[in-house]
């Protein structure tokens, strides 16, 4: 009877799997794997080649126990124990934190830094409406713009502020201001043809 040290086994199906695969070597009689110690004992007269050969086919790790192992000295100890313990997932993290916070400043940027911070936006991504929201504070702003494709897309946006006339309807007649002076034309959006 021979023991073995099994590596990478995570179940009982991984238990079952290791035994049967070394139970199908020839010369192999008996084969008994244990998930808790993570060792398999092999009675039967095939070499110690091929019982490891099956468990390394089978997706696993292998060894005799009881081989001959290389001392490692203190220092060597040490140190194989200070490279396990150096987080190497850290530093990937704060890369993908970085990369992340530069996206997120770059979509802020576009999607609501004029209405935040004031900064400007390149005019390809503004719409009329925005451009004329940002003259709130002015008296008499107007919004022209031409369309087609059945009135669906705008072609072409004027927007001014301060206009030399401005025609209103209100509920006493229409009125038109010119240079500071209104005046009334009609009772209703007629007279503005």
């Amino acid at each position: 009877m021979e023991k073995y040290s099994v590596t990478g086994m995570s179940c009982a199906a991984c238990q079952t799997h290791v035994e049967r695969a070394v139970s199908k070597v020839p010369g192999v009689t008996e084969c008994a794997v244990s998930l808790l110690t993570n060792s398999m004992t092999v009675e039967g007269s095939a070499s110690e080649e091929e019982i490891v050969r099956a468990v390394v086919a089978a997706g696993y790790g292998a060894a005799r126990m009881g081989a001959a192992r290389t001392e490692q000295s203190a220092s060597q100890k040490l140190a194989a124990e200070e490279a396990a313990l150096i987080d190497r997932e850290t530093p990937k993290m704060v890369r993908r934190l970085i990369g992340s916070a530069a996206v997120l400043l770059v979509l802020m940027y576009f999607s609501m830094g004029h209405m935040l911070w004031r900064f400007p936006v390149p005019a390809d991504l503004e719409t009329p409406v925005s451009v004329l929201s940002r003259f709130a504070d002015e008296k008499s702003v107007f919004l022209l713009e031409s369309v087609e494709g059945g009135e669906r897309f705008g072609r072409y946006s004027f927007i001014g502020v301060r206009p030399r006339r401005v025609f209103t309807v209100e509920a006493d007649g229409a009125f038109l201001t010119e240079n500071g002076t209104r005046t009334r034309v009609g009772d209703d959006i007629t007279a503005l043809r």
